[in-house]
């Protein structure tokens, strides 16, 4: 079972809404939608592992935090963002308000 919390970014988000058109349109059946969000997920947590290198610092006044089944909420204000960035100093951003969702990721089927 792969996560579908990446459906709640923007590139998630407009293939939501293209597959929702085009089975509103009778090209495409809620089973093969289902494939291609399944592939989606997949994907972006393979690209996301093995790809991105990116790591970084988070600095905040933690407002609350929940965790229930794997699955970790943290809700901060004043947070600010600090990452190094391949080939360039480190880069800092400022955020009033931080929703944070996080996820175990999943066993691996052997």
């Amino acid at each position: 079972m792969s996560f579908e919390g990446y459906r709640q970014t923007k590139l998630g988000d407009s293939l939501v809404s293209a597959l929702e058109e085009l089975m509103q349109q009778g090209r495409l059946d809620p089973e093969q939608a289902m494939v291609f969000l399944t592939e989606f997920d997949k994907s972006i947590a393979e690209k996301l592992e093995t790809e991105c290198k990116l790591k970084g610092m988070i600095n905040g006044d933690l407002h609350t935090y929940r965790h229930y089944d794997d699955v970790y909420y943290i809700f901060a204000k004043d947070v600010t963002f600090s990452f190094n960035l391949p080939f360039q100093d480190r880069e800092s951003v400022y955020v009033d308000k931080l929703k944070c969702m996080i996820q175990k990721a999943p066993e691996e089927d052997s």
